[in-house]
């Protein structure tokens, strides 16, 4: 791909938590977009660690009407506004954040022109936070199945991956959950479970990747700089590349130092820069990278 023409579009599902135990009913009410040439900056943070993925977004010069549709308070537990952001280059565009809006709320400093909408969101969120379980599976039942049902019960995530590999055994009596589901998915895989863009995969960390697009990063592809080493872990620097996902496998190719040219998996993206119609600037991405004692398998 030739990366010249940054676009965006950020699409917004806009209603109400209807009370069912908890917020955790979505009524949607509205819904709108917003896309290219307005300006836009992005620092996105996507990880497979336990921490939350996370997108703070500055768009420029929204209308009234449209301000006020996005407006959230940070407390407001009646509300929600999910948020879609795709980007890449000219027609190609690929997800880079799907989650849901904490707090969103427009300015105008003294003596600007135009007013900054400033979006603080969460992917997955909202199913931590609110999904709570109490559920029983009688023996002999398979991880599988109990993993399926266990993430229904996790507002606004879906479930990707399951492994067949996976250090668990079916139960010999009966097993129950009755706790916050999420606390419950990380005690119950040991930790080999991820969420990204509203999807719940759950691989072996370590051993295991999921399919992406790109599978060479070089300098044709955008590298930047050299990478960076850190014990068992690679950072890279390149020319912004939305097409990137987590848990994928990908191949390094460094001309500058080929020593550590080979295969990782991605534990980290970043995302950080400007697309506009009217103002300069870059758009990089950054990548955290495992590089292993063997080889991947694919689930």
């Amino acid at each position: 791909m030739q990366k010249f023409g940054r676009v965006y579009r950020i699409d917004f599902e806009i209603g109400n938590l209807e009370k069912l135990g908890a917020y955790d009913r979505p009524i949607p009410l509205d819904s709108l977009s917003i896309s290219y040439p307005l300006t836009a900056q992005f620092n996105i943070s996507r990880t497979m660690s336990s921490a939350v993925n996370t997108a703070f977004v500055q768009i420029y010069g929204l209308s009234q009407l449209t301000r006020e549709k996005l407006n959230k308070d940070r407390y407001d537990a009646t509300r929600y506004i999910k948020m879609d952001i795709y980007a890449g280059y000219q027609d190609c565009m690929s997800l880079v954040f799907s989650g849901h809006i904490k707090e969103c709320q427009s300015t105008r400093k003294s003596g600007a022109t135009e007013f900054i909408t400033q979006i603080d969101a969460w992917d997955g969120g909202l199913g931590m936070y609110l999904g709570e379980d109490n559920n029983t599976y009688p023996a002999g039942t398979a991880y599988q199945q109990i993993l399926a049902d266990l993430s229904t019960n996790m507002f606004g995530v879906n479930v990707g991956k399951i492994s067949n590999n996976l250090p668990i055994e079916k139960p010999l009596r009966s097993i129950t959950f009755n706790g916050k589901t999420y606390e419950d998915l990380r005690i119950y895989t040991k930790d080999n479970l991820f969420i990204d863009n509203g999807i719940i995969n759950f691989i072996d960390t370590e051993k295991e990747v999921i399919d992406g697009n790109i599978g060479l990063i070089s300098v044709d592809s955008g590298l930047l700089g050299t990478p960076e080493r850190r014990d068992t872990n690679i950072i890279v620097e390149m020319i912004f590349e939305p097409s990137i996902i987590l848990g994928q496998q990908l191949e390094l190719e460094s001309k500058k130092l080929p020593y550590l040219n080979q295969t990782y998996k991605v534990l980290g993206v970043s995302h950080d820069g400007i697309i506009s119609g009217a103002k300069s600037g870059s758009m990089i991405t950054r990548l955290e990278l495992f590089y292993g004692t063997q080889s991947f398998r694919s689930v």
